[in-house]
């Protein structure tokens, strides 16, 4: 059970901090800074990365354990530096030396980790707080974005005509795309087409588009 705390807390702990730095790098500072978006890519990134973590990492890490028992001289750090070889070969999956430079310095952290609760002989409350540090980080991340984004613009009576009237080859299409009347001709018939709109709600609106027609013989709505 302490080898898969262990294991776990350290796995936790990488996947969602290497999920963090990986949003912050494929973030868009300039389009649309928000919270949300950081929080979307982190969770996402977290999918990929946590099942290479979780499942080669523990394993692999396993395995390095299971030497180091049977190896009692076997130094932490040579431990550690052993998980950073097997996280560089990542680089036979991926042709990125790059990749296997980050490869092996999350390998290093996974370890650096384990050992840490290992000689702390598994205190909770190190644990917890190990855990506990990248929520933090992605929660301030967050926030620190929604305090830093501007305000969305209110949706007001023209957004909702406009969206409305925007569909390509619709009938609303030919209505205007402004609250107004525009009148016009087709085949000998006289068009009166005319776009209103009703307030509902706080940002809710009800769009109407009303025909008249009229030729020389009759007339309809």
């Amino acid at each position: 059970m302490d080898f898969l705390i262990r294991k776990g807390a350290a796995a936790f702990f990488v996947t969602l901090i290497g999920s963090l730095i990986g949003a912050w790098f494929v973030y868009d500072f300039d389009g649309n800074v928000s919270g949300e978006s950081l929080l979307t890519w982190t969770f996402g990134l977290s999918l990929y990365i946590g099942a290479v973590v979780f499942l080669y990492g523990t394993l692999a890490s396993g395995l390095i354990e299971l030497l180091h028992h049977r190896v009692r001289t076997l130094p932490s750090l040579v431990f550690i530096l052993i998980h950073g070889l097997f996280g560089a070969l990542s680089v036979l999956v991926v042709d990125s030396w790059s990749f296997g430079l980050i490869a092996f310095l999350f390998a290093v952290v996974y370890a650096a980790i384990d050992r840490l609760i290992f000689l702390r002989k598994m205190k909770r409350k190190m644990v917890a707080v190990i855990c506990a540090v990248p929520l933090v980080l992605i929660l301030v991340s967050v926030a620190g974005l929604e305090l830093a984004s501007p305000p969305e613009p209110a949706f007001e009576a023209e957004d909702a005509v406009e969206r409305a009237t925007s569909g390509q080859g619709t009938r609303t299409a030919d209505f205007p795309n402004h609250i107004g009347t525009e009148t016009g001709e087709e085949e000998g018939l006289v068009f009166e087409r005319t776009t209103s709109v009703e307030k509902l709600g706080e940002e809710t609106y009800l769009v109407t588009f009303t025909e008249e027609w009229s030729d020389d013989y009759d007339s309809g709505k």
